[in-house]
């Protein structure tokens, strides 16, 4: 049958949208968990008699697009011939449905005068489904999903309207919240119910074939609209990489590796590269990698078009079998979660150089931690759910939003309900100022979230992120800042680890402090009454306004207000120092080993220069080295001509705090930062190197604050370390051929990266790493540290911010204990 008149299209796609949503809503109505009645995670959709989605409701991406996966595995398990008007088909098995045990899928089909007319489909995230944890979510110590509770595979659980009782009773005796779980089911069966009912009126009103050829021109047009889409994208091959903190106390990161190739008007989204799967609840079924890969391509390329089977069929996503991406059976997944805003954002990250003005920041991400214990007030257990969303990335045009969902379309569960059904108290529930990522929009602000349980035999499995690696900024914006969980904050607290699963006493406070959003653009271009607004509102302080944004404000209380003049000069002389000079040394440089001298005749490649304009200095002088070198500390640029660690007509900021740490350890009898110190360094047998020669006044390319310019990392950055290090510093540590080298930062470290490709890339500087000599194919013990700014840093063995030097003075007085330079 040909399609449809355009006018009764519209009729029926509008019915169809609207089918979808009162699906939803009868769900969000009936029932009985905060996470579903509150917090909205459950989906909808409503499929063509072929298992073709054709409209869903505006709930969870990460839901819609595993449930086309879904419904082809339910009916291959149940075939169309074997169903009969009232059976429903419920599954949760990781691979065949979502990724992990605590969504249910159903699928119900709809007849109309015994010829099948559609399916309406929900799935809901359940309270609890057995295993190792309460809320079935555990990350720690899980190595199979035999431990993370109750396997469905697609079973009938209602065959012609009647519930089988049977499994029905399995599925409540492996609870620990049967009364939830059983009246989201039923809920999720009534829901269902009503949407059968509604495609019935529909086939009566306008006739099965009419409808029939009305989805299929729906989803038609939905691809062709999705294909013009693509096709404004600029063909290419984009990458983009990001990382997880790790999958438990004491692991690695993990690496999110993407490649998004736009050819046409087809997409291909490749995750080669991401780290493999892991021996913990820390992985994503390819389903659930999917269907956030879909989601971000939607919100890209084709924003405002119906999103069915036809938005899909352009879009081919794939992770190498065995990654964290894609793992094999029986991998755990209970938590998989937390990893569907990074595959989201890395989707962003990668099309940002093609679509800078659709793209947003890394957003905050949020917390989804679960509790059990005993409610002494009730005198039960109990199973409480928590959803903790904070800010989104700022955008080309606005702000990021505060206290939203930015991957998916879940919300805040309110205090009133949390503390009505649970032994829960909310203490706090904030905005955190200045956690922004700044920016010319700046990032939404984190959420401080304070929970005191009133309950015995408490057990906390957190789920958070962004504690190590921050929300990224975009084209010049800033990383928000890290986020952390304690446990009674204040003098005595408790670090939790963001993956940690561990016991919480009656009375205990549990305190979420999420990260903040990246922010987008320049902070130097900001509207400084932008600026002011937000000190007014307590977004941001007026001394960062000053640091972050370059904006003098003066005044008290609401007289608060602009100074323009001292506004403007700042951000002239921030200006001035954000801008990188040339870094000609990529071209023919020379070093030379000499009578203990160390020169630098930096000459550029042919008429090929960065950004800047200004030459390098000409020559760089080092003093003798010491005749055995002890340790050889590595730092960055120097950051000016002529000016360095070595230059004592210059005050440089690194030999100071360096001073200063050594009068700390008892290493220097030196007062000042001068020439007695430098004698006394060298004596005992220290000896300093510039991973890079040349001076980029403040900042060096895309490292450092510059690190969100991801960009000039790429072009600029990378290129001239690699050059650099090759020319010079290789040869200066194979003559020097020190005990041990200490890594003053990122820079230096990745400068060795380069040449030692063992050496793991995803690793924080205020870790204070070691890594013996042997190892990763070392000649020497090396320590990767931070770099002794007169600076504050989050340091990652004592979560809290430290001056640098106290950091660095730590990781020293381990890394030499026992060496002959104590």
């Amino acid at each position: 049958m040909s399609a449809p008149d355009p006018i009764t299209l519209g009729v029926i796609w509008g019915a169809l949208q609207s089918i979808a949503v009162e699906i939803g809503t009868t769900v969000h109505k009936t029932a009985y968990s905060e996470q579903a009645r509150e917090g909205q995670d459950f989906s909808v959709a409503v499929f063509d008699p072929a298992g073709r989605m054709v409209a869903q409701g505006p709930y969870s991406p990460g839901h819609m697009g595993a449930m086309s996966f879904a419904v082809k595995n339910a009916l291959a398990a149940h075939p169309v011939e074997s169903l009969r008007p009232g059976d429903a088909i419920l599954l949760n098995d990781p691979l065949l449905g979502s990724g992990h045990f605590p969504d249910f899928f159903i699928t119900q089909p709809a007849f109309h005068d015994g010829a099948l007319i559609g399916f309406a489909v929900n799935i809901l995230h359940h309270t609890d489904v057995g295993g190792q944890r309460p809320g079935s979510q555990g990350v720690v110590g899980i190595f199979d999903y035999f431990q993370e509770g109750l396997r469905i595979p697609p079973t009938k659980v209602w065959r012609e309207y009647e519930e089988d009782q049977a499994v029905v009773g399995i599925i409540a005796a492996n609870t620990r919240t049967p009364d939830k779980v059983l009246g989201d089911l039923r809920a999720q069966r009534s829901a269902l119910r009503v949407g059968e009912l509604r495609l019935v009126e529909l086939v009566e009103r306008y006739g099965r074939d009419v409808v029939g050829a009305a989805m299929d021109e729906i989803i038609a047009r939905t691809e062709a609209s999705m294909r013009t889409a693509i096709r404004q994208v600029p063909s290419g091959v984009y990458r983009f990489e990001d990382f997880f903190d790790d999958y438990g106390p004491g692991t690695d990161p993990l690496r999110v590796a993407v490649t998004v190739s736009v050819d046409g008007d087809r997409m291909t989204i490749d995750y080669a590269g991401s780290s493999p799967q892991t021996a913990s609840g820390m992985n994503s079924y390819i389903n659930y990698t999917r269907s956030y890969s879909y989601a971000a391509v939607k919100c890209l390329a084709d924003p405002f078009g119906p999103m069915n089977e036809g938005a899909l069929r352009p879009i081919t996503v794939s992770a190498p079998e065995g990654s964290f991406l894609n793992p094999r059976p029986p991998a755990g997944g209970g938590p998989r979660a937390i990893i569907c805003y990074r595959t989201f954002e890395a989707v962003l990250g990668a099309l940002a150089p093609a679509l800078p003005e659709r793209v947003a920041a890394a957003s905050s991400h949020f917390a989804n931690p679960t509790f059990g214990g005993l409610d002494r007030a009730r005198n039960r257990s109990f199973v409480a759910y928590e959803l903790v969303l904070s800010g989104t990335g700022g955008r080309a045009t606005k702000d990021g939003c505060e206290a939203m969902s930015s991957a998916f379309n879940a919300s805040n569960i309110p205090v009133e309900a949390q503390e009505a059904n649970q032994p829960i108290v909310v203490e706090r529930f904030e905005l955190i100022r200045d956690s922004a990522g700044p920016g010319t929009f700046r990032g939404g602000c984190g959420i401080r979230r304070d929970m005191r349980f009133l309950a015995d035999d408490g057990k906390l499995t957190n789920l958070s992120e962004r504690q190590k690696f921050p929300p990224y900024g975009l084209f010049g914006g800033k990383p928000g800042i890290l986020a952390r969980t304690l446990i009674n904050p204040g003098p005595g607290e408790q670090i939790v680890h963001s993956k940690e699963s561990r016991e919480f006493a009656y009375g205990d406070v549990i305190s979420f402090q999420q990260s903040g959003a990246g922010g987008y653009g320049d902070p130097l271009a900001r509207d400084p009454a932008r600026v002011l607004d937000d000190v007014l509102d307590d977004f941001i302080g007026i001394d960062a306004a000053r640091s972050d944004y370059g904006v003098v404000i003066t005044g008290t209380g609401i007289d608060l207000q602009v100074d323009e003049t001292a506004t403007e000069r700042l951000r002239a002389s921030l200006k001035g120092c954000s801008v990188a000079a040339s870094v000609n040394s990529s071209g023919h440089g020379r070093e030379m080993l000499t009578r203990g001298v160390t020169r630098f005749d930096c000459q550029p490649r042919s008429d090929r220069s960065f950004p800047g304009g200004r030459r390098p200095p000409d020559i760089y002088v080092y003093p003798q080295a010491p005749r055995e070198v002890e340790v050889l500390f590595i730092g960055w640029n120097p950051p000016r001509p002529f000016g360095g660690f070595w230059s004592l007509d210059f005050n440089d900021p690194v030999r100071g705090e360096m001073f200063l740490i050594f009068r700390d350890l008892q290493l220097t009898e030196a007062t000042t930062s001068d020439d007695r110190f430098l004698e006394d360094f060298t004596a005992k047998g220290f000896y300093f190197v510039h991973a890079v020669k040349c001076w980029t006044d403040a900042r060096f390319p895309g490292f450092g604050r510059d690190s969100s310019n991801r960009e000039a990392r790429t072009t600029i950055g990378l290129p001239l370390l690699r050059a650099c290090a090759t020319e010079h510093l290789y040869p200066e540590i194979d003559s020097l051929r020190p005990k041990r080298v200490c890594a003053l930062g990122e820079l230096a470290y990745l400068a060795l990266c380069e040449r030692y490709s063992g050496l793991p890339r995803a690793v924080r500087r205020t870790e204070g790493r070691e890594f013996r000599q042997g190892e990763r194919g070392l000649p020497w013990h090396l320590l990767y540290t931070c770099l002794p700014l007169p600076q504050r840093v989050h340091d990652t063995r004592r979560h809290q911010y430290r001056w640098a030097r106290e950091v660095l003075c730590d990781h020293l007085r381990a890394f030499l204990h026992g060496t002959t330079c104590q």
